[in-house]
């Protein structure tokens, strides 16, 4: 597990903003107290106390009604993640900002197969012929060996499976029932949003460049 956390730490280097809002959200805890309060102003209130930029997704208001946009909640130092989970409210990380939508609102789920044979196995040099002369024979006897080595494996089932639920889908693998994600047989199936299934394949594309 300490390998696959470390993998995903440097996979994920290069958005500095993405990491630090990921940080936030796992590590800041937050004690909220709101009755009927408007999501304007509970997003005005987040963005003020943790420092982190909220905005809400336009989308909402067209597909809520105006009770359904007010919020009621209390909890005592819980984790912003779990607050915002808690409240009933979808959170996606774009570029450092925190989206705030209605779960309802989630985009469909579509299902892709993707082959990732070649990141199961890594080609091996093998070693040569070994030539054995034995001289001490009434006829010399030349042998000649092959060693043949079992291929190399690069990321084993389990842990290709890990990097993918760690780097890819934020927190949708966990909170979205109808997200899945296997392998089975060098085919990775994956059952998620078009957005995370584009950075699924930019996850993919990585790995294989470090090969």
């Amino acid at each position: 597990m300490k390998t696959i956390l470390i993998l995903a730490a440097l996979l994920q280097a290069d958005d500095p903003r993405k990491a630090e809002v990921v940080s936030r959200l796992n590590t800041q805890r937050v004690t909220l107290d709101f009755n009927a309060a408007p999501l304007d102003d509970v997003v005005a209130f987040l963005r003020e106390f943790t420092a982190i930029n909220f905005m809400i997704d336009p989308d909402v208001r067209t597909k809520l009604g105006e009770d359904e946009l007010k919020v009621t909640f209390k909890a005592k130092d819980v984790r912003l993640g779990a607050a915002l989970k808690l409240m009933g409210l979808g959170a996606a990380r774009r570029e450092g900002v925190i989206v705030l939508g209605a779960r309802a609102a989630e985009a469909p789920v579509v299902t892709r197969v993707y082959d990732v044979r070649d990141l199961g196995v890594r080609l091996t040099d093998f070693p040569g012929p070994r030539v054995d002369l034995r001289m001490n024979e009434p006829i010399p006897i030349v042998s000649c060996t092959f060693c043949f080595a079992e291929p190399e494996p690069r990321f084993r089932d389990e842990m290709l499976v890990e990097l993918v639920r760690a780097c890819t889908g934020d927190r949708s693998w966990d909170e979205n029932p109808r997200a899945d994600l296997h392998l089975a047989n060098g085919m990775l199936f994956v059952a998620q949003t078009a957005r995370t299934h584009a950075e699924v394949a930019r996850l993919l594309d990585r790995l294989r460049a470090v090969k």
